[in-house]
């Protein structure tokens, strides 16, 4: 699980800094503004979907271990 979840932010956290990059690349080329506002938008969804996997995984590990599965009845 903790692998998972450190691959998953590591993920998010190349995004961000693809992101901010290509934010900053189309703000100064287009002399706007609101590629940054589409920008920062798709990096927190993406941060959001990690947050959300991690949160199933740890989930689904955690009925596992609860209930067992995967041994015989």
């Amino acid at each position: 699980m903790s692998i998972r979840a450190a691959n998953t932010f590591s993920l998010n956290d190349l995004a961000a800094n693809l992101g901010i990059v290509v934010a900053g690349g189309l703000v100064a080329w287009l002399g706007a503004n609101w590629p940054d506002l589409l920008v920062g938008a798709v990096v927190a969804g993406i941060a959001a979907w990690g947050g959300i996997e991690i949160l199933r995984d740890a989930h689904g590990e955690q009925h596992n271990a609860v209930h067992g599965a995967g041994t015989p009845s």
